[in-house]
């Protein structure tokens, strides 16, 4: 299973369209219901694509397109059985996570670390918060269990011919080989409850239930940020000055002053 995610004109909608009629069967537009145990349900509504994207498609050239005046007719909901198969299975978990870039001329592939998927999954979802850590385990499971990539440039023939070599190896990045939780009774400067995380491919992330604030860094800032609920004469050299510290601060996960 292939999840696309990433921010409005992005080409989210475009390249969905592109994999549904070139064979992929269709599971959702703009938005998608996960479980606790971070599956994908499968909710078919119409695809959104807006009048640029139209021309794209040859399957599109009998569909009469609106032509209102309006603001509102630059998108069209499009039935994606115009254009091939609805995904009628059960939940389940992706195998594959894509952040399209339609804004970048040339066309690249990156791979995003663990912390970078999770990232995108806690930026694009919608009420996490209140979920609070039946949401983020799921957003973990979802990053446990699928690669993500970068994708950018405008060809869509290129991108599709990227996604199918992608999936082709795409290997499961595993459980978070660490994981932290504040206890609410530590006399210290991180906040009480924060969570933390160190990925097998050394990326880590901190996380804070209530604000939904997140914080990505690498292995070396996943140890440095254990060592912040000691008093602050007890950190590693340089780290009281340190740009990861600052970071840590704006975001609303670590407090000023000494423990």
């Amino acid at each position: 299973m292939l999840l696309v995610i990433g921010s409005s004109f992005a080409g989210k909608s475009t390249l969905v369209a592109k994999l549904v009629a070139e064979g992929w069967r269709y599971l959702s537009d703009e938005q998608v219901g996960v479980t606790p145990d971070g599956k994908i349900l499968p909710y078919p509504r119409p695809i959104t694509l807006r009048r640029n994207s139209w021309p794209l498609f040859d399957h599109l050239a009998h569909v009469e397109v609106p032509t209102d005046s309006d603001d509102a007719a630059d998108r069209f909901e499009l039935s994606p059985t115009v254009l091939g198969t609805i995904d009628h299975s059960s939940p389940s978990r992706p195998t594959l996570v894509i952040c399209p870039d339609a804004a970048s001329e040339a066309f690249y592939v990156e791979p995003l670390t663990t912390a970078e998927t999770l990232e995108l999954f806690v930026r694009n979802s919608l009420d996490l918060e209140r979920a609070a850590d039946v949401g983020i385990e799921a957003m973990l499971a979802l990053a446990a269990s699928a690669p993500g990539y970068s994708v950018g440039g405008q060809d869509l023939d290129q991108k599709l011919q990227a996604l199918v070599e992608l999936a082709g190896k795409a290997e499961a990045p595993g459980e978070p080989v660490e994981h932290t939780i504040v206890a609410d009774d530590e006399a210290g400067v991180r906040v009480a409850g924060a969570l933390g995380w160190l990925f097998i491919d050394g990326s880590g992330a901190v996380y804070e239930l209530v604000t939904g604030a997140l914080v990505r860094f690498d292995e070396s800032g996943y140890r440095s940020w254990q060592s912040l609920g000691l008093a602050e004469r007890d950190w590693p050299e340089g780290l009281a000055e340190s740009g990861f510290v600052a970071e840590l601060t704006e975001a609303g996960l670590l407090h000023g002053g000494d423990a």
